[in-house]
């Protein structure tokens, strides 16, 4: 990666949710739409958005990881780099 460990990254829990349905093998915009909020959104805009989210670096780090960057000892965002 770059820039040292500038950035160790914590998921939130909605974007946790949003990795953890891709994992699951959801499409990326359902993965968005069971993590989001949607109700008042066109399809593509839930499509575009999704893409977006998919593409951040901190989630796509957390979509190679096993656990989604998640502890599960304690249940809560883990630190990545």
């Amino acid at each position: 990666m770059g820039k040292d460990t500038e950035e160790l990254q914590e998921l939130t829990e909605k974007q946790y949710n949003f990795v953890l349905g891709i994992q699951k093998g959801l499409t990326k915009s359902d993965a968005y739409r069971q993590a989001y909020d949607v109700s008042n959104m066109k399809t593509e805009t839930v499509h575009r958005l999704a893409s977006v989210e998919a593409s951040k670096e901190k989630i796509r780090g957390a979509r190679k990881t096993s656990n989604g960057g998640f502890s599960k000892k304690t249940g809560r965002n883990c630190e990545f780099v």
